[in-house]
């Protein structure tokens, strides 16, 4: 687990449903479908919930260092995390390259990412409630406590971890989290 996530192509946007509405119907669907649950691909709603769901994939292979899909696997990753959750065997998800700093923060990618990516779209959490569950561990853990420097935009956050404070000046984009 380098805890370095490739992320890419978000220009698939579209404006959201008014406020009185939780979902809009869109005549065609974009997007890898590993990433996007039943209803959108289903019948098309798109909603936030969609984005909560795509987030929760990105979790898992964040919390597990294993593509959503991989052909030499029979299951893909979500099936796979719900196959080993029900017999108790997360622990044999984990990245053995990921060493013992990074242990207190698998089962929370774990649990989140299972959260964000329910079936039922009524289960997946909204944003800020996966934002309190981030800042709960961060204020909790030695090891990552989000601090902002002085001169950075309120959006970008240092992340201290076991080497110390990154330097202000031009911090490695890995190590930089834009909320």
């Amino acid at each position: 687990m380098n805890l370095k996530p490739k992320i890419g192509d978000f220009g698939l946007t579209k404006a959201g449903p008014p406020t009185d509405m939780s979902h809009i119907v869109v005549s065609h669907v974009h997007g890898t479908r590993y990433y996007l649950p039943h209803e959108n691909l289903k019948n098309r709603q798109l909603s936030t919930k969609v984005d909560i769901y795509s987030y929760g994939i990105v979790l898992l292979e964040l919390a597990t260092s294993k593509q959503v899909f991989d052909r030499r696997r029979s299951m893909t990753l979500l099936e796979q995390v719900a196959d080993c959750a029900q017999s108790n065997q997360l622990d044999s998800l984990r990245d053995a390259g990921a060493g013992e700093e990074n242990v207190d923060v698998f089962p929370l990618l774990i649990l989140l990412g299972q959260k964000c990516s329910s079936y039922n779209r009524k289960d997946r959490p909204e944003m800020e409630e996966v934002l309190r569950h981030f800042k709960d561990s961060a204020g909790a853990s030695s090891r990552l406590r989000p601090e902002q420097p002085a001169g950075f935009p309120a959006r970008c956050w240092c992340w201290r971890g076991e080497r110390g404070r990154v330097p202000v000046a031009h911090p490695p984009r890995t190590e930089m989290l834009q909320l």
